[in-house]
């Protein structure tokens, strides 16, 4: 641990990334407050590093990131970043999330939307109802999407009128299926799952959005497989091993 942390500055920008990325997995509170000092550290040179130490944050689930990741999604200009930090703050949780996934729904980046609004299907809440309804009209297709399957999930009638003119009036056939869905689950059901999870929910695709071609980068034989296994194969050892090699 403590070596870990020492590198998670180190001016090689791979050590850094490797050791943040290492200490996410190990997932210690220890780690917490070094994390978010380099986050803070970050934010106005809007580093490539900064999404993986909104991903270890995430990972560790210390309620003590919550208010750095949120400083993260107001001030950073990347779109990519607030996803990261929203998906960490998904997994954090705690009695303010509803709060900031609402505002998130009007977020300029639609992929920023979009993440909002699913995220209110892995938490749904009752107090984004209002706000999901209005994110119904939407520009961006994938935003009313997911906007259909948190109203879904949260089971809240108030929200039957509108996802029946979806379903007979969009012209997008997914979805008016999936309104249709929506509004039979609230009726029959009071609300039932449309959200499946994929396979690698624990990591929100984490490993798939970022540039892997940044990894592969360390010029070392161990890597030449490190862009395409999944990263959880790396043991201690293998980490230690790529660290040393880098430095």
């Amino acid at each position: 641990m403590p070596y870990l942390i020492k590198n998670i500055d180190d001016e090689n920008s791979n050590v850094a990334i490797l050791s943040v990325w290492a200490l996410g997995k190990i997932q210690d509170r220890r780690a917490t407050d070094p994390l978010i000092e380099l986050l803070e550290n970050q934010l106005d040179d809007n580093a490539d590093i900064i999404p993986f130490i909104a991903w270890a944050l995430g990972e560790i689930e210390d309620e003590r990131a919550f208010k750095p990741l949120v400083d993260l999604i107001e001030e950073s200009p990347d779109p990519g970043h607030k996803e990261t930090a929203l998906k960490a703050l998904v997994k954090i949780g705690g009695f303010e999330l509803t709060g900031v996934l609402i505002k998130l729904l009007g977020d300029r980046d639609e992929n920023v939307r979009a993440a909002s609004a699913q995220a209110l299907c892995v938490k749904p809440d009752r107090k984004a109802v209002d706000a999901l309804i209005k994110t119904l009209s939407d520009s961006h297709r994938a935003v009313r999407i997911h906007a259909i399957m948190a109203l879904s999930e949260i089971g809240s009638r108030d929200a039957l009128k509108h996802l029946r003119k979806i379903a007979e009036n969009s012209k997008d056939l997914d979805e008016r299926e999936k309104a249709r869905t929506a509004v039979m689950n609230i009726e029959k059901f009071g609300g039932k799952s449309m959200y499946h999870p994929p396979v690698n929910e624990s990591e929100y695709s984490f490993i798939e959005s970022l540039d892997i071609e940044k990894i592969e980068d360390y010029n070392i034989e161990d890597c030449m497989e490190f862009g395409t296994m999944p990263m959880d194969v790396l043991s201690k050892k293998d980490i230690d091993e790529l660290l040393q090699q880098l430095k």
